[in-house]
Order: structure tokens, then sequence, then C-alpha cells
């Protein structure tokens, strides 16, 4: 009899078992198969996709080589493009006043005005470009955690002896700049384009905050995020630590155009990163890097130069101030790295940072150092106040070195007009408002 419950067409279907019999034939056969073979599981497994292997980074060197220099060459186009722009600007702001093109061109309005547009444009797009490199991820991989306290001390006090040891190097550059100029006369008209000298003819006219701002706080944010944030991650991401390094720090000195500048601050610019390295936290290279120009714009104004400067001879003074800060420069490396800043996670085991040493790794890791050496730290407090107490007798006491030119008396000789340089008789009152005007400035 058939199952009214049933279709007609699904009546051949053999009837449901309710007295704990077998199972129909064809299950019962899969049920039975041999349980080496899986069974069931086995059947269902061979339908499924197999798992997707893991993604694995792979560094190629050509491709972290080309995303720096794309990175500088941005760079560069930035500055020339802007300066360009806001030269321009300021060339007509400045030339219905009753000047000619040449005559604008020397007015200490234009200079500044271009200076400072040219500067703002290249951080807003330095900000723009990383922000969109890393887009959602910047703050990690840059990684804008908070310094360790003992970092920043070493940042406050390590400033002027890595200066003064900078300062050093650029004595054999220069005289190596000399003898090859000598050699290929040519080669001089780089010197038109030295930022030092630029920098001097800036403080001949602007106040100490602006030249702060200006020469300092945006080229501090500005070169940092393009080249500890980009072209150093990218470099020792795909070329290795030291290989990323000494190339970051070989473009960093290159952008500063001028062979004797780009040497000379080839050295500061690993040190920067070293410290970046060590403390993971991009404020510290940004503090150090403000703290460097704004001594750079604090010395530059007030007429006191390195020793170095001007031809002038190294004195005992000199070569203590130097010898104490090789020893705080040292001192104070090797603070850093005992305390330096690592990742590690509940079990003690240090994230593997190789490729990306300065990124934010996952939660499950923490932000812990070791403790510093009070050795290396007390000699490098002795030797920092020894070079800081140099450096202050220098600012107040200028008259010291002869050889030294105030800044006072360079100013009085470059506002003098053209027409009363050669007859300074008939010009009484030139002269002795620029000698007011400068006396003025020297000290604001």
């Amino acid at each position: 009899m058939t199952d009214p419950a049933l279709p007609a067409d699904d009546q051949s279907l053999p009837p449901a078992r309710v007295d704990g019999g077998s199972p129909p034939e064809p299950l019962q056969q899969i049920l039975s198969s041999d349980s080496s073979s899986g069974g069931v599981l086995d059947l269902i497994a061979t339908d499924l996709p197999e798992a997707p292997e893991e993604l694995t980074f792979e560094p190629r060197w050509y491709l972290g080589i080309a995303e720096a220099i794309a990175w500088f060459i941005g760079t560069l186009g930035v500055h020339l493009v802007s300066g360009i722009f806001f030269m321009v600007i300021m060339l007509i702001a400045v030339r219905p006043h009753g000047k000619g093109p040449q005559d604008a061109m020397k007015d200490p309005r234009v200079m500044l005005g271009a200076t400072a547009g040219e500067m703002v444009c290249f951080v807003l797009a330095a900000m723009i470009a990383v922000t969109a490199r890393y887009w959602g991820r910047t703050f990690k991989e840059l990684n804008m955690s908070q310094p360790d306290l003992r970092h920043i001390m070493i940042v406050v006090l390590g400033t002027i002896p890595l200066s003064r040891v900078v300062s050093l190097w650029s004595i054999p550059v220069q005289w190596g700049w000399n003898y090859v100029a000598d050699l290929a006369p040519i080669l001089k008209i780089l010197d038109q384009m030295n930022t030092m000298e630029a920098v001097k003819d800036l403080a001949a006219f602007t106040s100490l905050p602006v030249m702060i701002l200006v020469i300092a706080v945006l080229p501090a944010i500005g070169e940092e995020i393009i080249f500890r944030g980009a072209i150093g991650r990218v470099l020792i991401c795909h070329i290795g630590l030291w290989a990323g390094l000494l190339m970051t720090s070989f473009l960093f000195g290159l952008i500063h155009i001028h062979p004797v500048h780009a040497v000379t601050v080839m050295p500061l610019g690993l040190a920067i990163h070293l410290l970046y390295l060590g403390s993971r936290s991009f404020w510290i290279p940004m503090l150090l890097h403000f703290e460097n120009n704004t001594l750079a714009s604090i010395m530059t104004k007030l007429g006191a130069n390195s020793a170095d400067a001007a031809g002038a001879p190294i004195t005992l003074r000199d070569g203590i101030q130097l010898g104490s800060a090789l020893v705080a420069v040292i001192a104070f490396g090797i603070a850093l790295w005992q305390s330096r800043i690592r990742y590690l996670n509940t079990d003690g085991i240090e994230s593997d940072s190789s490729l990306f040493p300065t990124t934010v790794p996952d939660s499950t890791f923490s932000r812990q150092s070791k403790p510093m050496g009070p050795v290396c730290l007390m000699i490098g407090l002795v030797s920092a106040i020894v070079c800081h107490g140099g450096l202050a007798m220098e600012i107040l006491d200028p008259a010291q070195n002869p050889d030294r030119l105030p800044i006072k008396e360079a100013k009085v000789t470059w506002v003098i007009p053209d027409s009363a340089r050669h007859n300074t008789d008939e010009h009484p009152a030139i002269i002795t408002i620029a000698a007011t005007a400068c006396e003025t400035t020297r000290f604001q």
C-alpha cells in the first residue's frame, strides 16, 4: 500500500526505518568505509577549496631606491615651484613702491616672504603626501608615541655638543671645497646657492622669533616627515638598516644643495636617524632638528660663529669645547643605546622589526626600555656642561676673538645704497639711520 503523504513520483523511495535497523545501503557503505581514509570527512574535504597560503612581504632593493628618489625629486620640485611662485608674488607686491626688478630682488621683504611661503608649502605638501602614502595608519607608521623623558634630556643636553662636532667636521670639508673650487673656478657659482649665506642675510633684517619659525620650526616638521618618515623608512625596509641609514643621510645632505653644507649635515642626518631608531618616537628627531636650527639662528643673529668660521684660528678654549663635545656625543649615544625602546609581548619576546624598526607593532606588544647606565650619563652631563659654558662665553664675550666680524658692522655696509657707498660724506643721515636700525635688530 502506498503512503498518501508522498508524491506519486516518490513512491519508489525506500521507507524510513523506525525500528533501529541499519540505514539504507548507500549510506551504510559511506559510513562503513575504512576509518583510515577519513570516512565522511574525507569525502567532504575533497570538495572544499584549499586554504590560501599566507602572504609574505619580500623587500626589493630597486623598488625602495626608486621610491626614495621619487620622494627626493618631489621635495625638490615643491621647493622650486613654491619658491618661484612666492618670489614672483613678493616682487609684484614690492615693485609698486617705485623700485625696479633688480632693486626689488634685493629688498629684504622679498627674501623673507618667499622663504616663509616656500617652507609653509613644503610642510603642507609633506604632510599631505605622507598621510596619503600611509592612509589610515600614519601615526602608527611614523610612531607618534610619547617619547621617553630620558631621551628628551639627551636631546636637550646633546644638541650643542653635536653641533660642535658637526662644526669640527666642516673644517676639512671647507678646505677640500676651496681646493676643488680653485682647480675648477666654474664651481664657485655654487657659492651663490649656499643656504648658510642666505640665513646670514635673513638675520640682518629679521627678528629672532620669525627666524626660528622659518628656519627651525618649519624645516624640523617638513624635513623629518620626508626624510625620516618616508625616505628612511622605505630604504631601511628594502636595502637594509645601515645601507638605508647612509643613503637617507646622503639624500638629506643633498637637499641642502651647496657641497660644503651638504657634506657637513650628512653626519647630522645620521645622528638624527639613530636617535629615531633608539627612541622609537617621531617627536625625538623633530626636537633635535628644531633645537639644532634654533641654535644656528641664535648664533647667526648674535653674530657669534663657531671657531672655524671666517678662517679664525682654533684657540685652546675652542679645543676644550670640541673635545668635551665629542665626549658628550659618544657618552649620550651609549646611554641612548642602553635605554633604547623595545616592544615585548607577554612572554618577553621582542617584536621582529627588522623591516620596519620604527613602526608601532600590534597591541600584543608593549613599549618597554632598559635602565640607562649612570656612568655614561654622568660623563655626558659633565662634558655637555663644559660645552654649554664655552658657548655661553662665546656669545656673551664675542670680542675675545677679534677675527669674527659682528653682524652689526656687516649690516651697516650692506644697507648703504650704491649711490652713497663711494661718497659717504654727502650722506651722513643714511649711515646714521642704517647703524641705528642694525643696532635695534641685533637685540630683538
